[in-house]
């Protein structure tokens, strides 16, 4: 039988990989069914508020899956080296360790792939302007009112019109 604190790693990396993920799913369910629900069925301005929420909440989620995966590795190295002879076992562990370096390098690929200025963001007009997008069907999915939309692009061309440039 292996050592007793080899044993014991084993399971505090397992109970680690379940709670993770498990962790993980939740929190992505409950983003997903509550900001979509918000996004669609809320009050003016809930889309908006949705997205946000969805996007503050995603590092949390991603720091929780990192663990899970980072726990489940070290848990399988373990317990090669707890059931196996040591070449297989050190076999095992290396293969273990080059993926792990993998997904580390892929996700720092996907990070810097994904990532854009937060200055360079769709806005309302680059939708709006567009001719091929049916304007009524915007104006729903936003959660708006005609009367509210009406206000908010009045704000819109009136704060652009007083830009510093403009001004005088």
């Amino acid at each position: 039988t292996a050592h007793p604190a080899l044993q014991g790693v084993y399971y505090v990396f397992a109970v680690i990989t379940l709670v993770s993920n498990l962790r993980c799913v939740a929190m992505t369910t409950c983003i997903t069914v509550m900001g979509t629900g918000l996004a669609l069925r809320g009050p003016d301005g809930s889309m908006v508020r949705a997205v946000e929420g969805m996007y503050k909440q995603r590092a949390i989620v991603f720091r929780s899956f990192g663990a899970g995966i980072c726990s489940c590795c070290c848990a399988v190295a373990v317990i090669a080296w707890i059931k196996m002879h040591t070449v297989p076992a050190l076999i095992c562990t290396a293969t273990i360790f080059w993926g792990l370096v993998s997904i580390v390098r892929y996700t720092r690929h996907f990070l810097e792939f994904f990532k854009f200025n937060e200055d360079e963001v769709v806005s309302l007009d680059d939708i709006l302007g567009a001719d091929l997008v049916n304007k009524e069907n915007i104006v729903k999915q936003l959660g708006v009112g005609s009367d509210t939309l009406v206000r908010l692009l009045g704000a819109v061309t009136t704060s652009r019109q007083h830009t510093p440039d403009t001004d005088v």
